[in-house]
């Protein structure tokens, strides 16, 4: 699977990277999905789940992480590396 490894010495932005972005679309997704009317500590637990973590990490990405050795493959791989886990146990 060499075609998701990050180039040298990206390896601590490419997992950034990679993270930011899935971040962002489980944010997007989650909003005009799957968001439905809540109260009390649902929606307090559900804003700062999915709209405050989503707003501050891909301004945070953009604005002062680091960028060097970023392939298009790298949010692909970190999601790759994930599922993987998740589906070795």
């Amino acid at each position: 699977m060499r075609w998701w490894r990050p180039a040298s010495g990206g390896g601590v932005a490419f997992w950034q990277g990679g993270l930011a972005l899935w971040i962002g679309i489980v944010g997007v997704v989650y909003w005009l999905l799957l968001a439905k009317p809540l109260s009390g500590l649902d929606a307090i637990a559900n804003w700062g789940l999915f709209a405050l973590i989503p707003a501050l990490t891909v301004p945070w990405w953009l604005i002062a992480a680091p960028k060097n050795g970023l392939r298009l493959g790298g949010a692909l791989g970190v999601w790759s590396s994930r599922c993987s886990t998740c589906l070795m146990r």
